[in-house]
């Protein structure tokens, strides 16, 4: 059951972020500094290049100038490193849009697989943590509820923000569990 809600949800919540970005939409999630994503995906590592010298074509695409990327726009001698690199606290989504780019390509709107996988995971989190309240047919119902949500699909192309979706669900998952019986010893530590 689990799977087939994340599959179905994932679906359309790529799906979702297609339409936005098809329909003229202009998904701000700070995107200019996402250079060491850029950077990790051509394989350069989580570092930055000094401003003054970064160069056109990465420039062009971390300010939306143009929607795609290629490495082979970076010169040979690039000179990248950790001077102004102040990303640090976004390293796991940095990794995460890197990762997807080393997948899909670099490209703002082929992000569509990676927000369907954060909407499928916010939406089974929600599915889970209906379980430990209703039966099984009300949980489905209510995880409905929340996937085709106008609101959840307005947030959706914030990447930054709603990146934090899942996690949020999952520790609220964690506590609930906590506190609704029967408690096993592993499964307590697990968690």
């Amino acid at each position: 059951m689990l799977a087939l809600v994340f599959v179905c949800s994932a679906i359309w919540g790529g799906a979702a972020y297609t339409r936005a970005i098809q329909s003229g939409g202009h998904p701000f999630f700070y995107q200019n500094y996402f250079e060491p994503a850029v950077m990790t995906a051509c394989g350069k590592g989580f570092l930055v290049t000094p401003p003054a010298q970064r160069p056109p074509a990465v420039q062009a695409f971390l300010l939306q100038r143009t929607d795609r990327f290629s490495c082979t726009d970076l010169p040979a001698d690039l000179h990248v490193g950790t001077e102004g690199l102040y990303q640090g606290p976004w390293r796991y989504l940095m990794t995460a849009v890197a990762v997807a780019w080393m997948v899909l390509g670099i490209s703002w709107s082929g992000l569509a697989p990676l927000f369907g996988v954060l909407y499928g995971a916010t939406t089974v989190l929600a599915y889970a943590l209906f379980r430990l309240v209703a039966g099984r047919v009300a949980s489905l119902g209510c995880a409905a509820a929340v996937c085709l949500s106008r609101l959840q699909i307005a947030n959706l192309p914030n990447l930054r923000d709603y990146a934090k979706a899942p996690f949020r669900l999952a520790l609220m998952l964690i506590l609930a569990s906590l506190v609704v019986p029967p408690w096993r010893g592993r499964y307590v530590l697990l968690l």
